[in-house]
């Protein structure tokens, strides 16, 4: 392993002349996840996980493996910055090497990864060490100057900082210290170095400033930065001026003595002007709008909220609130939700950010990773979907929906981003003291003249889209610095999330189409109200920008194709329709771009797939707020539709849910008149007679005009439902209704028009038929029932840039535009019929009914509603101080008194006072509360008899009543199944359990203390009895081999003896073998001529004896004798031998 390690472990490397090549019998060692084989290191999450597991099972997480492969190695290699983060924390080896001679600063300084560098030098990483070829982590990093630079600073500091240590008494882990301190100090001078902050997506890694200047834009080197949540740098306060006011008394409302509205404006009042803003009513939080950056937020505040005991002995806060979720949800196991509401402009936003900054440091492990991914998203969904209104400058235009995903121990797995009702309509048109979306703004000021020319942009007055509010338009110098450091952060949100440079640059280039779709201008043409293009230049650099055919798609514009049983129809556009037309592309194209944006968000946030199922979540819904303009249409309908429901679902939790309970489980409830608003969403919602079904019954009719809508709705819900809906007297196109915060007039002008917003078949299939991918993507699929994109499996499978992967081997045809010029990037799209969809000219919801903007709201807040139903329901109030937002000016009454009025606070408190909002089972208390029972009632012989006695509701609920007797706990009721507490009991029993809880830890260390060493007493008794019997066995068999010996030395030395004898024998057995051979051998050199002789006469007397009988008797009896010679010869050498 070395500084040039592979990011993909599972595969080999590629070998080049510097690289590692480490030979065992002949074979190369493949770069492999080889310290924990069953490591999950394809994905970042994953690998925290496992790493958190590692912990948690007591096992080191700075072991290596046989090739000295680390942990840290792994995640600094893959620029994972949360598990180095986590690593770190957790004081593992920094300086460990490989089997090379590599650190984890090698291989991030190698990657390029500024960040990763920082971390490790904030560590006390050692940046002097030098791997197997010689190398400093300076030394290493050839591309980067800029993180060369900072450690060759390091190495310099360090050296110097090491030889004052040696001459002085200081310890070098304090001098170490100070190197990197004041390292940190230099670094934040110098804004060069801003660009070591690298994003840290799951591929390449690449430097930001060559991505950024690798763009055609050529824009200048902007300070880009790579924010985390919780860093000082980014408040407007130093660490020093960060405190927490004091506590006061009035901490919560409900507590008054008195209740009335004057009473609580006092307190408002004061508590305002002594800078806290927070107050409680109960478990609710009411934040008044500062205008102002307040010194009460960050780290250490943070921390003051997560390591109490008691959340209520802290001042009222933001991070209060959040830390109660937090705890509800690790102690409840259930998901929870808090709803933020309020007027437009009263700090929605910003509670939102700061209760997502303290839950996410909650999760301490992995804080860095999902802050630094969930702040990158802020600025981006903050410039594609927040504008400036009437009252508000950075007012949100669309609703969100968070969820983080949390393990049963509380660390985060992952989160999922939902949009709710874009303001689409807002790119088309919006009042003249109002603004277009920020991104559009964000454009002119921060691409290049170089761009701005290519893609045709002029000023923004110049363009329709942009034309409606002058002085917002004109960028003066300071609004032009300030919008160019935005468009850089936008930029880098997207980059970071893992969008590709081509992608990016996509996104302007779509956004710069869409500006010019605003431009197109139609004149008559032929007898039959016909309509063509006015200036086809523009529709030639629309086309041009979005990679279209010209002549399709100004053909798209001014006629529309119907398909009749085979026979294709073209039918003629007049003016207003064309107009129309153009509107509903370019909405079209805006709203899918956004959710296109939001799935590729969703897809870097996702969860752990194998993880996320039924795992407890925190959400947390940031949602417009209620707005009343001089001209409110049918977006400021739509709105406050969503607020009407809003506070529906509030007063179901707070009033009507607590009176049902109390009801059912026989306890006197209290009385309190709220305002019901359930007519006024009847009103609305109403399935045959509501002014959405009214108006989505009118915009299937071609004919319908504003009059003929005003007309229905006048004699529909204006004569059923007369207390909210008010007719003008003159009977004119407009309705005023009595909305829970105040009456609000609307201008039934233009609501069809806006509730329409249908796509025709002719412009999706040219835009199906863009060499863009993108474009072709984003009109691939119909939107949802919600309004919103679908996700796209292939669209967004790891990360969103997949679009440009055969951009270039496809569609090389040359094209004609409308001044005869050849433009060869672009293909001719054949014509030929659409594709059959689920409607013809507009998309449909499976039978005939078109889906309108008003269809999309409802699914989508029914889906919002269905959501929050399911989860333990928290609410922050929000309230503006004053309709001027400015921090100078003190708290205006009358504008506070109307906002407590009709959002009930004085209702809430009365019943947060009397009221029991915490109701709880009695087995469900009994298992919540499992500590406090076993120690107050431990379960006797008694109680198993009674329970077997009694039904097992009775059990629980005699159980459970002398708990909390034995625990002081009062002012409770008993219901029929339930226990009823009042607000202040949560935190009590909380607060209770946990100090038993502590106490049984307690106990539990002193008991398994006590068993270890009684344990450890028998083993060792244990261990000495088996010494005993050891040497017992060993002196036997010692015995025993010495019993044995003697018996073998015996047998031996018989063995010896009688090998000897044998020998001795066996010698003189030889001796006379060899003497009678030797006989023999004489006998019968004297014998033969003997025999030769007897032979030799034999044969002649045979020849005389041969005819006659007597000689045959002779012959027999020579025989004889001479073979009786022969045995005499031989007995008698016998006896000479013996003798």
């Amino acid at each position: 392993m070395d500084s040039q390690i592979s990011i993909e472990y599972g595969k080999k490397p590629k070998v080049d002349n510097e690289q590692h090549i480490i030979r065992k019998n002949g074979c190369m060692k493949e770069m492999t996840d080889v310290c924990h084989d069953h490591f999950r290191i394809d994905k970042e999450q994953s690998m925290l996980i496992d790493c958190q597991r590692l912990l948690e099972r007591n096992e080191p997480l700075d072991k290596p493996d046989k090739y000295g492969i680390t942990l840290l190695h792994i995640a600094a290699a893959k620029a994972y910055s949360s598990v180095v983060h986590f690593l770190l924390q957790h004081y593992v080896n920094v300086d460990q090497v490989d089997d090379t001679g590599a650190t984890a600063l090698h291989l991030c300084a190698k990657h390029e990864q500024g960040l990763i560098v920082k971390f490790l030098l904030d560590a006390h990483a050692n940046p002097t060490i030098c791997d197997r070829f010689g190398r400093k982590p300076s030394e290493v990093c050839a591309l980067n100057s800029f993180i060369r630079a900072l450690l060759l600073k390091a190495e310099i500091k360090f050296e110097e900082k090491r030889k004052r240590a040696e001459q002085s008494d200081d310890s070098l882990e304090e001098e170490r210290e100070e190197t990197i301190d004041s390292l940190s100090d230099d670094d934040n001078n110098n804004d060069d170095l801003q660009i070591l902050f690298k994003p840290i997506p799951q591929k390449p890694p690449l430097i930001i400033s060559q991505i950024l200047n690798n763009d055609d834009d050529n824009d200048d080197d902007d300070d880009i930065k790579m924010m985390n949540i919780f860093d000082e740098k980014l408040n407007y306060c130093t660490n020093d001026d960060i405190s927490l006011p004091y506590k006061l008394p009035n901490d919560d409302l409900a507590l008054l003595p008195e209740i009335s509205e004057q009473s609580l404006l006092y307190d408002l009042e004061m508590r305002y002007r002594q800078g806290q803003i927070y107050t409680y009513i109960g478990d609710i939080l009411i934040a008044l709008n500062p205008f102002d950056h307040l010194p009460i937020y960050g780290r250490k505040i943070s921390e003051l909220y997560k390591n109490t005991e008691s959340i209520v002995s802290l001042p009222s806060h933001i991070y209060g609130c959040a830390e109660r979720l937090y705890r509800n949800m690790l102690r409840e196991k259930t998901s929870q939700c808090v709803v933020i509401s309020g007027l437009s402009g009263s700090g929605k936003t910003e509670s939102c950010k700061y209760i997502v900054q303290h839950i996410l440091s909650r999760s301490l492990s992995v804080e860095i990773s999902l802050n630094m991914k969930i702040n990158q998203v802020n600025p981006l969904m903050e410039a594609f979907g927040n504008a400036k209104t009437y009252i508000n400058n950075n007012s949100s235009r669309f609703g969100k929906y968070l969820e983080i995903h949390f393990s049963p121990t509380g660390n985060v797995l992952g989160a999922h981003l939902k949009e709710y009702l874009l303001e689409k309509s807002r790119v088309i048109s919006h009042n003249n003291d109002e603004g277009n979306f920020h991104i559009f703004y964000y454009l002119f000021a921060g691409l290049s003249h170089d761009t701005l020319v290519r893609n045709g942009l002029r000023i923004p007055s110049e363009h329709r889209y942009m034309s409606h509010n002058i002085e917002l338009a004109q960028l003066d110098s300071a609004r032009q610095v300030e919008y160019r450091k935005k468009f850089q952060m936008v930029k880098q949100s997207l980059i970071s999330i893992g969008f590709s440079i081509e992608d990016v640059q996509s996104i302007f280039t779509i956004l710069s189409a869409i500006l010019h779709i605003g431009d197109i201008a139609f004149i008559p043409h032929g007898s039959n109200d016909g309509v063509r293009v006015k200036n086809n230049s523009t529709i030639d650099k629309i086309a041009e920008l979005l990679q279209l055919s010209s002549m399709e798609f100004s053909s798209a514009l001014v006629t529309e194709l119907q398909v009749t049983r085979g026979e294709q129809i073209f039918r003629e556009r007049n003016i207003i329709q064309a107009s129309e037309c153009r509107d509903a592309f370019a909405k079209a194209l805006y709203g899918r771009l956004f959710s296109w944006i939001v799935n590729g968000i969703n897809s870097y946030l996702q969860p752990v797939e194998d993880e996320s199922n039924s795992v407890p979540t925190i959400s947390v819904l940031d949602i417009f707020g209620f707005e009343n303009f001089k001209s409110n249409s049918f977006e400021q309908l739509c709105i406050n539709v969503t607020n009407e429901h809003m506070q529906r679902f509030l007063n179901q939790h707070i009033y009507d849910l607590e009176i049902h309970d109390c009801q059912q489980e026989g306890i006197d409830t209290v009385d309190i008149n709220y305002s019901d608003n359930h007519l006024v969403i009847e009103t609305f919602l109403n399935k045959h007679s509501g002014i959405l079904a009214i108006l989505d019954e009118e915009s299937r009719f071609p004919q319908a005009t504003d009059q003929t809508l005003a007309t229905k709705l006048h004699h529909g819900p204006g004569v059923q439902f007369r207390d909210i809906y008010s007719i003008p007297k003159d009977g004119g196109t407009t309705f005023t209704i009595r909305h829970y915060a105040a009456p609000v007039v609307y201008n039934i002008v233009g609501l069809l028009e806006k509730n329409r917003d249908f796509l025709p078949n002719s412009i999706v299939f040219v835009a199906r038929t863009s060499n863009n991918l993108i474009i072709q993507e984003l009109f691939r699929l119909n939107l949802n029932d919600k309004g919103v994109l679908p996700s796209s499996p292939s669209l967004h499978h790891h990360h969103p840039n997949t679009f440009h992967a055969n951009r270039d081997s496809r569609r090389n045809d040359p094209l004609v535009n409308h001044n005869g010029r050849q433009s060869s990037h672009m293909p001719q799209p054949i014509r030929t019929l659409p594709e059959k969809t689920n409607g013809n000219t507009f998309e449909r919801t499976g039978g005939t009914a078109m889906r309108t903007v008003a269809f999309h709201f409802k699914h989508s807040l029914s889906e919002l509603i269905d959501k929050m139903s399911v989860c333990q329901c928290h609410f922050v109030r929000c309230i503006k101080p004053n309709e001027l937002r400015d921090k100078t000016t003190s708290l205006t009454v009358p504008c506070v008194t109307r906002q407590l009025r009709y959002s009930g606070v004085l209702q809430m408190c009365e019943i947060r006072k009397k009221g029991y909002p915490l109701r709880i089972q009695f087995d469900e208390f009994l298992h919540r509360y499992n500590a406090l029972v076993l120690c107050l009632l431990p379960i006797t012989t008694d109680d198993r008899s009674k329970e077997l006695s009694l039904s097992s509701l009775t059990y629980s609920r005699d159980r459970a009543i002398e708990c909390l007797k034995r625990a002081g706990i009062d002012n409770y009721k008993v219901g029929r199944t339930k226990l009823l507490f009042r607000y202040w009991h949560s935190d009590q029993l909380h607060n209770l359990a946990v100090k038993y809880e502590k106490k049984v830890n307690v106990c539990q260390k002193v008991l398994r203390g006590w068993l270890a060493r009684r344990k450890y007493s028998r083993l060792r008794e244990i261990h000495q009895l088996q010494l005993v019997f050891i040497r017992k066995f060993c002196d036997d068999i010692s015995l025993t081999g010495q019993l044995y010996k003697t018996k073998m030395d015996n047998h031996c030395q018989y063995d010896k003896r009688r090998k000897i004898k044998q020998q001795v024998q066996q010698k003189n057995t030889d001796a006379d073998d060899e003497q009678i051979e030797k006989t023999l051998n004489f006998f019968d050199s004297i014998i033969d001529p003997y025999l030769s002789d007897q032979d030799t006469s034999e044969e002649n007397k045979n020849r005389r004896l041969s005819n006659t009988s007597t000689n045959n008797h002779q012959t027999k009896t020579s025989h004889y004798v001479n073979g009786s010679t022969v045995q005499q010869v031989k007995q008698e050498f016998d006896v000479s031998s013996t003798e």
